[in-house]
């Protein structure tokens, strides 16, 4: 994680206080990472025109021992970025 962005601001400039312990965080910060493979499980397309993989899954029907796939979701591939942005309170000891 790639800090983009951090500020402490003292709570004592927006209300009466003579102590300087209580503080706002702000922080904004930038993920980024290679790549992720992840299953969708619904909506499966039964056209071959998506963007994802089948993820095909062999299954033997129990009564005539006949072993056959069946399409049970599809595999997307995507980068990994994200951002994030942090609000919290800070107190110093």
């Amino acid at each position: 994680m790639v800090p983009v962005l951090a500020y402490d601001l003292t709570v004592n400039k927006f209300f009466k206080s003579r102590s300087n312990n209580w503080a706002i965080d702000f922080s904004l910060n930038y993920l980024t990472g290679g790549t992720l493979d992840y299953l969708n499980v619904r909506h499966l397309q039964d056209n071959a025109t998506g963007t994802g993989k089948e993820f095909m899954v062999k299954f033997v029907n129990v009564t005539t021992n006949e072993i056959h796939e069946h399409k049970v979701a599809e595999v997307y591939t995507s980068k990994l970025n994200q951002l994030d942005l942090r609000i919290g309170f800070l107190y110093r000891l």
